[in-house]
């Protein structure tokens, strides 16, 4: 088995390039949480990613997987990371507190099949979510 890494990354973009609440990148579909029409790419702390509201945003993954890797910066509040399996069930979480810079996260359990982040006071950026996929 081979195995190979699959990312959307928001650095590709320019800065205020704009999203519609739904769309895909890489095989991963985002979703916005709530009642904000658009979001957009902002530059924080030299990284360029994804800003999203308070509400929240959804992404589900092109295939399920066991590890997921999210780089995230918090700058407004603490974010909430929910790993949710095919059956819509929470099976991991993790709060990343303020910390005004990004982090990367690993999140890991026997199937994840979408993320659901939440927080942050509309200040919170998503820079990459990453998975690996394995191939025969």
């Amino acid at each position: 088995m081979t195995a190979f890494s699959l990312c959307a990354e928001f650095d590709l973009f320019t800065e205020k390039t704009q999203f519609l609440s739904h769309f895909s990148l890489s095989g991963f579909n985002f979703s916005v949480l709530g009642s904000n029409p658009k979001i957009s790419i902002c530059n924080n702390e030299n990284e360029r990613g994804l800003k999203f509201p308070n509400n929240g945003l959804e992404i589900v993954l092109p295939v399920s997987v066991t590890t997921v890797n999210i780089r995230i910066g918090t700058f407004g509040g603490s974010v909430d990371i929910s790993a949710v399996d095919s059956a819509g069930s929470i099976v991991r979480k993790k709060t990343v507190s303020e910390q005004k810079y990004f982090v990367n996260i690993r999140l890991a359990a026997p199937e994840i099949a979408s993320l659901i982040l939440s927080g942050g006071k509309d200040e919170a950026v998503v820079v990459n979510t990453c998975i690996s996929v394995f191939s025969c």
